[in-house]
């Protein structure tokens, strides 16, 4: 780590100590300092979390965000580059979070400003075709290229409980309300991408204006928290790709009962991504303890039949499981051919081995 880094590290952990968080613990990993911090509820963070924290002016009771299911069949369908999948839907949920919690005016996220989130070059155009409007996110149905955006939300009032209501930015009683220079705030040429599922899940409900999105019915969703999301952006080992797996994963856990089995071949073909990029996002997961796997067999070699070959099991863990630092996780045991081999003539002589007792024949 180059001086200049370590000492705007240790400048803003000082900045976070002089604000009211509490420094646990300092962590050297490959003479690389991370500096672990609570704040006055408790809850750990890295300097980069809580830099995002800040920015984003995030608060615990906005961490609940449901994303429709079918966002990884959609995005499987649509997608031409299988490296960006993660990158639509990690766009996709901030831009969900953004909208849900009315927090455009705050930040003022661009689009370049929420690619930096996201861990990419603000003024890189390699990835703008999947948010640009009349881009692969607007061709799905997935967003909309708008310049109004919720100025605030609240709860709608009886019958409607549990349904957030928005008011937004352009609305006459709005630009009446603020001063000249809130109102400036927000330039002329500032849009954002709606989500469109977030307002209505399906195409027919948006033409009819029917508001059943995601944002208002959770049928057929996953909630992933938005502490997830901050953990994995401000991880240089995360990123979208781990997130976007961890979301997959949670999806199915939802499903079976907490857990979810399958080969690693096919759980890479089901989320759409090369076996080696899957197989490098789930070891940092399991490292990460985002994610852990058991191994339902002893050991593994490619001539195993495969009716004795067992899926690995997954489950997606809370973020109070998430680890500070990466740590090793026990990975199966590999046997090669001639181990294996070796091994099935041992167990074959200890079966043709084994004697029967005379004193129980029946002579």
């Amino acid at each position: 780590m180059s001086d200049n880094v370590s000492t705007m590290k240790e400048d803003v952990a000082k900045h976070l100590q002089s604000n009211g968080f509490i420094l646990l613990r300092v962590e050297d990993i490959d003479d690389k300092k991370k500096y672990i911090f609570k704040n006055t509820e408790g809850i750990q963070a890295t300097v980069k979390e809580y830099q995002l924290i800040k920015y984003l002016k995030y608060d615990e009771l906005e961490s609940k965000i449901f994303i429709a299911n079918e966002i990884f069949d959609d995005l499987q369908n649509h997608m031409k580059k299988a490296i960006h999948i993660p990158v639509a839907y990690s766009f996709y949920y901030l831009a969900s979070w953004l909208y849900r919690y009315a927090k455009y005016y705050d930040t003022v996220a661009t689009i370049k400003k929420m690619k930096r989130i996201l861990g990419y070059n603000p003024e890189s155009r390699g990835i703008d075709y999947i948010f640009k409007k009349n881009g692969i996110l607007d061709t799905m149905g997935y967003t909309s290229t708008d310049r109004d955006f919720p100025y605030y939300w609240n709860m709608e009032d009886p019958p409607f409980d549990n349904r957030p209501a928005f008011t937004m930015f352009y609305h006459p009683y709005v630009q009446e309300a603020l001063p000249s220079d809130y109102i400036g705030k927000i330039h002329n040429k500032f849009v954002i991408k709606t989500p469109i599922k977030g307002l209505h899940r399906y195409e027919e409900d948006l033409k009819e204006g029917h508001e059943n999105g995601t944002f208002f019915e959770v049928d057929n969703t996953t909630l992933v928290p938005f502490e997830v999301f901050l953990y994995c952006m401000a991880n240089d080992d995360l990123g979208c790709t781990a997130f976007y797996l961890y979301s997959y994963i949670k999806m199915k856990n939802q499903i079976f009962g907490g857990r979810y089995d399958c080969p690693m071949i096919k759980l890479a073909q089901e989320v759409g991504l090369s076996n080696t990029t899957m197989k490098e996002a789930l070891s940092k997961l399991r490292q990460h303890r985002v994610i852990d796997g058991i191994h339902n067999q002893e050991y593994f070699c490619v001539l195993l039949p495969d009716g004795e070959r067992k899926a690995n099991t997954y489950i997606a863990n809370d973020y109070i499981q998430f680890a500070g630092v990466a740590k090793p996780y026990d990975k199966i045991k590999v046997l090669e051919a001639n181990e294996y081999l070796k091994l099935e003539e041992e167990k074959k002589k200890e079966v043709e081995g084994e004697s029967f007792p005379v004193e129980l024949l029946p002579f």
